[in-house]
């Protein structure tokens, strides 16, 4: 073989060389992109999930705060009721 056939044949192996890792390279691309794409989807959908949560937490403490109120207003009133009943114990006894 002479040195022109060689380095021929060295160049035609460095271009096939390059041309598989350019192959590579853009086989690892598509993967990546392929990945990418997914971890969006996925993100999205526990986005969405997340936001469901949190709109059940705030009614969830709506719901709390309706019902606190609601026994503080209960209290409230047995507190009046209870002051009635003495107050009317006491009118009783002075007269």
């Amino acid at each position: 073989m002479t040195s022109s056939e060689q380095s021929n044949d060295e160049t035609v192996q460095n271009s096939n060389s390059s041309a598989q890792q350019d192959v590579l390279i853009l086989s690892m691309f598509d993967q990546i992109t392929t990945q990418l794409t997914h971890c969006n989807t996925v993100n999205k959908a526990l986005t969405t999930e997340l936001d469901r949560y949190k709109e059940e937490v705030n009614d969830l403490k709506e719901k709390q705060n309706v019902e606190n109120s609601f026994s503080r207003s209960n209290e409230q009133f047995a507190e009046i009721v209870r002051l009635k009943i003495f107050s009317n114990k006491c009118k009783k006894r002075i007269v």
